[in-house]
């Protein structure tokens, strides 16, 4: 029985899994190649995603593949001009610029005639005014417009031209126009009138890749000599000037790129993937150091784990729920045999993030959601195996769940890999102070949780003695946890704010939210030694815990003040005062509804 139910939600979980569309050009090729984009090297499929998250807020296409998605746009492919990509909610911008109001989604081609509106509307905005909701959200359109627009421009701004013709022409004027340059600075004037608008075509070629070279963020090109050295990486504008040299010798990257979009634009299949085979051979012979963390991070990005685990989270939870109804041990079994699966799936893409980064498991605020949801599962497993009161998987799945879906709309934000801030370049005190006051963060959550399972068990009148007095030395293991890591994550961030910043302590926001949590939970132990709380005070307490937790956590970002403010999220503040508004009701439903339990004897 349970070998069939395994095989079945295996089988729900292959076919819930991203597929790649099928297509007759080889695009998991295309996709495995480096891009270095915003100091960070990743292949072409990590970056696609993120740029169709940045502009979609979604990762995937119907119509192609990611990959096959972003060439369409670098190559300025008519249909990728026709996909709906730019999300609208705001009713009063559809209206604005007469769009369908029964859609949402609006393609490129259909903005493009608005495109200028909207940017100088988005400029000209007061920034140090409040913006109303209509101006963020234009300013949100104007934003991914602009990055859209720079995507196209990645090659060339022309539609009318392939990137191959237009290196083909240039590199075919490049010696001509040299010569008539010099000939020039030399004797000031060009007797032909055909040398002379020769000269001003060139002109404006050097004008265009300068412009290219200083915009452009996608750097697609090693240098030949040196193609490990990521900082000698040029983009399309850069390398194009690169042949104002005399001694400059082609690129065999662009070559390779530049003919790609020939044959794709031809429809040549079959010489785009041969095309594709010499460039990959290529990478892979120069670019040996990189290439195991780019294969890993393609099928990190491809696989996407940490959906499939927020999918197994959620058939632990259902799972569950039926076996409180039916009190099926059957059911039970399955619901362990899915959390270690997940939770095995949780750790070893944390280890896969590691290596591909060459960091500690928190980085940044996505990051710290999915290590603060690894913790809290941790911890659920192992005293599931001390106190066996069935709770364990139940909370594993919905802190699990919980977690890895804040991290999922953090994602919406940025590269969830990106290149570190200065200040935070240092794997030593990543690895200490972040991950023990991150380690605070989980357990703290984790005690609100069975604090929110004792309030619900008790007003339905299924929590004997025995069992609250079961949670109780839970929940107070896990806040003495909490407060041992919380004060030594706090004390080791002083030190290196000593250290980066010249003082221990500046009562920053992010500091003060940090010691906030230490002595909340001391006051919770000082209260419970001195007899002023028990069983249900220390349980409702514990509830509390979540919102000082989550203001530490997210509140502090919002914001938008103070030095260690690297994630501001503004959009999130609702959520967060909904999710405080939940535990607030939870604690005054505990404090009127739930009898108090007697002392607990000495």
């Amino acid at each position: 029985m349970i070998t069939s139910c395994l095989r079945l939600i295996i089988a729900v979980l292959i076919l819930l899994s991203p597929v790649s569309l099928a297509s007759e050009y080889n695009m998991t090729d295309l996709g495995k190649l480096p891009v270095l984009y915003n100091g960070r090297l990743q292949p072409f499929e990590s970056f696609s995603r993120q740029m169709l998250l940045n502009i979609r807020e979604k990762s995937t296409l119907e119509r192609v593949s990611t990959t096959q998605w972003l060439w369409e746009v670098l190559i300025h492919s008519k249909e990728s001009y026709q996909d709906e990509l730019f999300l609208i909610h705001d009713v009063d911008i559809r209206h604005e610029f007469k769009l369908d109001d029964s859609r949402k989604f609006f393609s490129y081609q259909e903005l493009e005639p608005y495109i200028m509106h909207i940017q100088s509307k988005s400029l000209g905005f007061d920034t140090n005014e409040p913006l109303t909701v209509y101006e963020q959200n234009i300013n949100q359109l104007a934003n991914k417009l602009g990055l859209y627009i720079a995507l196209m421009h990645s090659f060339i701004p022309f539609d009318d031209i392939t990137f191959y013709d237009y290196v083909t022409a240039y590199e075919g004027r490049v010696k001509n126009g040299l010569t008539l340059f010099n000939q020039y600075n030399k004797t000031g004037s060009l007797s032909s009138k055909k040398d002379q608008l020769y000269l001003l075509e060139f002109n404006q070629d050097f004008k265009r890749h300068r412009q290219f070279s200083d915009l452009s963020r996608v750097y697609l090109f090693p240098d030949p000599k040196t193609p490990a050295n990521l900082e000698l990486w040029s983009n399309t504008g850069s390398e194009l000037l690169k042949q104002l040299d005399f001694n400059y010798q082609k690129n065999p990257v662009l070559a390779d790129y530049a003919r790609l979009t020939h044959y794709y634009a031809e429809g040549d299949f079959n010489q785009f993937n041969q095309t594709l085979k010499s460039l990959t051979g290529y990478i892979n012979q120069h670019l040996s150091p990189f290439t195991f963390k780019l294969k890993l991070e393609y099928y990190f990005t491809t696989l996407n784990p940490f959906y499939i685990c927020m999918v197994l989270y959620v058939l632990i939870m259902i799972l569950m729920l039926f076996f409180y109804l039916l009190d099926a041990s059957y059911l039970y079994r399955i619901s362990a045999y899915l959390c270690y699966t997940a939770f095995g799936i949780h750790t070893l893409s944390l280890i896969a993030r590691m290596i591909i980064l060459g960091r500690p498991p928190v980085i940044n605020l996505y990051s710290s959601a999915v290590f603060v949801g690894w913790v809290a599962i941790a911890l659920c497993l192992v005293q599931e195996k001390i106190f066996k009161n069935k709770l364990g998987y139940f909370m594993s799945a919905i802190l699990g769940f919980m977690t890895l879906i804040i991290a999922h709309h953090l994602a919406l934000q940025s590269d969830t890999m990106e290149q570190m801030q200065a200040v935070l370049d240092s794997n030593f005190w990543l690895s200490t102070h972040v991950i023990t006051i991150t380690l605070g963060y989980g357990g703290t959550f984790l005690a609100g949780m069975i604090a929110t399972c004792y309030v619900v068990m008790n007003s339905l009148k299924k929590a004997s003695q025995k069992l609250n007095l079961e949670l109780y030395k839970m929940v107070y293991a896990i806040i003495c946890f909490s407060l041992f890591f919380s004060f030594i994550g706090t004390v080791l961030g002083g030190i290196w704010a000593d250290q980066s910043w010249g003082r221990f302590w500046g009562w920053d926001p992010k500091e003060n939210g940090a010691l906030l949590i230490v002595i909340f939970n001391a006051m919770i132990l000082h209260a419970r030694l001195a007899g002023m709380i028990h069983i249900k005070g220390l349980m409702l307490w514990s509830i509390f815990g979540n919102i000082v937790t989550a203001f530490s956590w997210f509140g502090v970002n919002m914001l938008g003040v103070g030095l260690h403010s690297y994630g501001f999220m503004n959009e999130a503040f609702q959520w967060l005062m909904l999710y405080n508004a939940s535990q607030l009701l939870l604690i005054v439903f505990g404090f009127n509804f739930i009898k108090s339990n007697p002392p607990l004897k000495k």
